[in-house]
């Protein structure tokens, strides 16, 4: 049997990314929903014309991406979770000489990699409040075309 301290620092940095993972995204959803959800519906309530198109358009893009950071933050810890129980299989294949270091090393890449999808989704997520920002300064500037 071998052992490698890189196997046990590994071990403890994707936990710990698991764990942040996990305080950010409710951080973060609770920020995104108190926000901007809150202030186009206070917004909507304090409007005499609270018919107004623009501003309930401003609201569903606001919690479009409020749903899609909840999704973002489950596929990301769904994502740690599996690189941890992955790279806890690994290193004991790796420590019973079933595996190469270069093996053990190319499949935690591999598993890494799977993050791009919810990179994609999260840029998503941030021009998504940009739009209602806008949609929303717009209906308060009098310059909105969906009055």
């Amino acid at each position: 049997m071998r052992d490698n301290p890189y196997l046990n620092d590994r071990w403890y940095q994707i936990q710990s990314l698991l764990q942040k993972a996990s305080d950010d995204g409710l951080k973060y959803l609770t920020l995104l929903n108190g926000g901007g959800t809150v202030a186009v519906l206070s917004f909507i309530a304090s409007d005499s014309n609270n018919n107004s198109i623009c501003m309930w358009i401003s609201f569903i893009v606001f919690f479009v991406g409020l749903i899609l950071v909840g999704i973002v933050n489950l596929k990301r810890y769904l994502l740690l979770d599996k690189m941890l129980e992955s790279w806890g299989n690994d290193s004991n294949r790796f420590r019973k000489c079933e595996i190469e270091y270069d093996e053990l090393i190319a499949n935690d890449n591999r598993a890494a990699k799977k993050g791009d999808e919810i990179f994609k989704l999260a840029i998503v997520c941030f021009i998504l409040p940009i739009i209602g920002f806008i949609i929303g300064i717009m209906k308060i500037a009098e310059i909105c075309v969906c009055s």
